[in-house]
């Protein structure tokens, strides 16, 4: 059994106690350490009471928060989301389906659609249609060939009184 040294308490503790860092090795301060300073310095400052106060101050905070999220992960600015908004003019780019921004998760429809390879941002989408591409895996192929199944097996009208 290894024994490893804590860098915050100075205790000798098993290796077992550490936290895997993800490299094969183990983090320098021991699992006690790690979970007392998430509670006396992240879980305070993320509170509910933190937001509420937030809120109360900024009225503007909840939507900096939402958009903070979209920026990181799409790399648009909430300016460069509103502009792309504005061009398409607030409809989706591929149905025209009008978009919408409510700020609670899970009632957008409002999307930014990425490519896969290059993980740049194309277009705005509805949540239809980006889960769409997401099921063809963003293949051309593949969808063509779904349009042309659809347009093979397309009902026509049966005439009146006629029954399957």
């Amino acid at each position: 059994m290894t024994v490893k040294e804590c860098k915050t308490c100075g205790e000798h503790k098993p290796a077992e106690a550490f936290p895997r860092n993800g490299m094969g090795g183990r983090k320098p301060h021991c699992g006690t350490c790690r979970n007392s300073k998430y509670r006396d310095e992240y879980v305070p400052a993320k509170s509910a009471a933190y937001h509420a106060h937030k809120m109360q101050s900024d009225p503007y905070y909840s939507q900096k928060r939402r958009w903070y999220g979209v920026e990181s992960r799409t790399g648009w600015s909430r300016e460069q989301s509103m502009a792309a908004l504005e061009t398409q003019r607030g409809l989706c780019a591929i149905c025209s389906r009008a978009l919408k921004r409510t700020g609670r998760r899970g009632s957008d429809n409002l999307h930014h659609d990425h490519c896969h390879d290059s993980e740049k941002t194309r277009a705005l989408l509805c949540s239809s249609c980006n889960i769409g591409l997401g099921k063809f895996r963003d293949n051309p192929d593949l969808m063509m060939r779904a349009a042309a199944y659809l347009e093979h097996h397309k009902q026509t009208p049966q005439a009146s009184g006629e029954t399957r």
